[in-house]
């Protein structure tokens, strides 16, 4: 089901954004800036700075699929959380797997980039997480790593999008931030 990426265009804006921007030296990566915690629609996370959020809906075959994207951009960096909310029915049709497999197809499309490195890894949740996967792709765009995993039928995608040369301070820590609410 490739209609499946359409839940991917609040990442994709995210990405699209930072390919589009001139290529300008970026600040010097110094000292991480300090996080402020960043209540979202059922999670929160820590960014270095206050987010611009984007929600959008999209159609598939299937029903409707409720995106929202925040993102902040900060020397140069983008640091993005989105969420796909999906129809029950149309994830409990696929397998995480092939989920997880399109969010990372999907964004290694849009940077015209190739993935580097890939583990699995537990995302979320206090009780181990449920499963998702960590992805690091190169591109002539920059450098991206994310997290991305599918909790109930909600696909959630972290990332961040970098120079390489200059690197991400706090991609780390906003990577690894996740936490669901009750």
């Amino acid at each position: 089901m490739n209609r499946m990426l359409a839940g991917l265009a609040a990442a994709a804006f995210a990405v699209t954004a930072f390919a589009a921007a001139p290529a300008g030296a970026a600040a010097p990566a110094g000292a991480a800036a300090s996080l402020a915690k960043v209540d979202g629609d059922r999670f929160t996370v820590v960014m270095p700075g206050s987010p611009e959020r984007i929600s959008n809906t999209v159609e598939i075959g299937a029903g409707t699929v409720a995106t929202q994207a925040y993102t902040v951009t900060e020397d140069g960096v983008i640091y993005s959380i989105s969420t796909a909310d999906y129809p029950a029915a149309v994830v409990a049709k696929r397998p995480v797997e092939d989920i997880l497999d399109e969010a990372r197809n999907g964004l290694t499309n849009q940077l015209k980039g190739t993935v580097k490195s890939e583990i699995p890894i537990r995302i979320g949740t206090p009780k181990g997480g449920q499963p998702g996967r960590e992805f690091m792709i190169a591109s002539d765009n920059g450098e991206l790593k994310a997290r991305a995993a599918v909790i109930g039928n909600r696909l959630y995608t972290l990332l961040v999008l970098y120079n390489p040369a200059v690197g991400a301070p706090n991609r780390d820590a906003f990577l690894t931030s996740l936490k669901l609410k009750p």
